[in-house]
């Protein structure tokens, strides 16, 4: 089969986006949602920044579409309006595997009042203090980043979508400040080289809408919408524009598994016991891929993108076989600034510590008791995990360990079916679980042991932790059968 050069690739990117685009409006879409239900319908426009030494910024424009069934409440002078926030990513491949890395990301814009337009949807006519059902709602790229109008993401709650009014006010200064800023260092134009070729590098942009009576109609999972940019660079100032169509409702993170299908990418819905609209605490997307870097060695990347998660994620665990070898950790994390934290001081900034002991490989923040303003994956941020191994994958089960405490029968975790190494070839005898050199029926007691204790091999055996791990065992078990190894 022959390889696409990168303007095929590019072209049909810009095909699929736009497609994508319009083709869920046309079979439908609009008024399908029960209640409210504001989407991005489209990132209409950027503005780039002069950059600061080493740092830099745009700002995006969007137009919000109401394709539900009520009006959307737009009320400038208390909660009862959207918060409108900016995302920046980059994919880029090196050293014989790919990254998918968010950047930076902006303060929040409030809204003020509704127009009546019709981008996705015939308008109801109804605006001001509403988003009439149907209609849709420009802001420019120089509205939405107007410093002194934006807010800080720390006060909002996106899984309500409730959030303080007015917002915090801290000092600030410069041309970056609450704008979509990111730094520089390392950054390369981007390029229409073929995905998967070794050099590829591409940035996507996102735009999300939080409203708290859309969170509260069960609408808040659809509110994300990106777009493929074009990036050049002079010296350290970045020029981005637009070169495929805005995909609705759908967060950025979802484009790497559009173009790259080795990738596997699972949607977790944070269960919080609730029933109706009010189900769902959370949205988190996990992608995972690996790549083969020959000589026996396998690089495993991982992205976890926390939507809309109020609770955020403070640890997350891979599970690794016994014998398998593991190394180069790797972490990345999206940077705050401007005292977006509580108390008007910036988030840590701080990498994840590292476990590898148990048949396992662990990142971890600090809890949120020990640090209220702790590096955690809060809502609209993606971090990313990485290691090599001298295994080829399989899958199973990764643990995101959810960082604000549970409230009654809300879960401590969420489990996320991702790419992880496999177990070594020529692995003597798994069933020999009290390592007798003899399977019988003392290593299942021996195994159920260690199971109950919560030992990393025995919990995540077979790669899935919890009670599948035991059928995992006892098939091996049942498999080898009474006698020697």
């Amino acid at each position: 089969m022959s390889r696409m050069t990168g303007k095929q690739v590019l072209g049909m990117a810009t095909a699929a986006a736009a497609l994508a685009s319009f083709a869920g409006l046309a079979q439908g879409q609009c008024q399908t949602a029960q209640g409210p239900d504001v989407i991005v319908g489209d990132s209409q426009d950027i503005q780039n920044h002069t950059n600061t030494g080493s740092q830099d910024s745009i700002s995006l424009g969007s137009v919000s579409c109401n394709v539900g069934t009520q009006n959307l409440l737009w009320i400038a002078s208390d909660n009862r309006h959207p918060v409108i926030g900016g995302t920046l990513y980059r994919y880029y491949e090196t050293d014989g595997h790919a990254r998918f890395e968010q950047l930076g990301q902006s303060w929040l814009k409030h809204g003020f009042t509704a127009l009546t337009q019709n981008l996705c949807c015939t308008c109801s006519g109804q605006g001001g203090s509403v988003l009439g059902v149907g209609c849709s709602d420009p802001y420019t790229a120089a509205r939405n980043g107007s410093q002194t109008g934006l807010g800080p993401k720390w006060q909002v709650n996106a899984s309500t979508g409730i959030f303080t009014y007015p917002p915090a006010n801290p000092s600030w200064s410069g041309t970056q400040a609450r704008r979509l800023q990111f730094p520089t260092t390392g950054l390369t134009a981007s390029n229409t080289l073929p995905i998967g070729g070794g050099s590829a590098v591409r940035y996507i942009s996102e735009v999300q809408y939080v409203a708290q009576d859309d969170a509260a109609a069960g609408n808040k999972f659809n509110n994300s919408s990106y777009r493929l940019n074009t990036v050049s660079l002079a010296g350290s100032n970045m020029t981005f524009s637009f070169a495929a169509a805005t995909v609705r409702q759908k967060a950025a993170i979802e484009w790497w598994a559009t173009v790259d299908q080795q990738v596997l990418q699972t949607t977790v819905i944070v269960p919080n016991g609730a029933t109706g609209p009010a189900g769902g605490e959370g949205k988190f997307i996990v992608s995972s891929r690996a790549y083969d870097l020959g000589g026996g060695t396998w690089h495993y990347e991982y992205a976890v993108y926390n939507q809309c998660s109020h609770r955020s994620a403070g640890m997350f665990e891979i599970p690794v076989p016994s014998g398998v070898t593991v190394s180069d950790l790797g972490f990345n994390s999206v940077p705050y600034y401007n005292g977006d934290g509580e108390g008007n001081v910036n988030r840590s900034n701080t990498p994840w510590a590292t476990d590898t002991t148990g048949n396992k490989v662990q990142w971890y923040t600090q809890t949120m008791a020990e640090n209220v303003n702790a590096n955690a994956i809060r809502w609209g941020t993606m971090y990313n995990f990485r290691f090599r191994a001298n295994t080829p994958p399989d899958e199973g089960n990764a643990t995101i360990g959810l960082w604000r405490p549970a409230v009654g029968i809300e879960p401590t975790s969420i489990t996320a079916r991702v790419k992880l190494p496999s177990m070594p070839t020529g692995t003597p005898c798994p069933a020999d679980w009290d390592g007798s050199t003899e399977v019988d029926v003392g290593d299942i007691f021996a195994f159920l042991a260690d199971w109950f204790a919560s030992d990393p091999a025995a919990y995540n055996f077979g790669g899935t932790p919890g009670v599948p791990a035991i059928f995992a065992y006892l098939s091996e078990w049942f498999a080898h059968g009474v006698g020697p190894c």
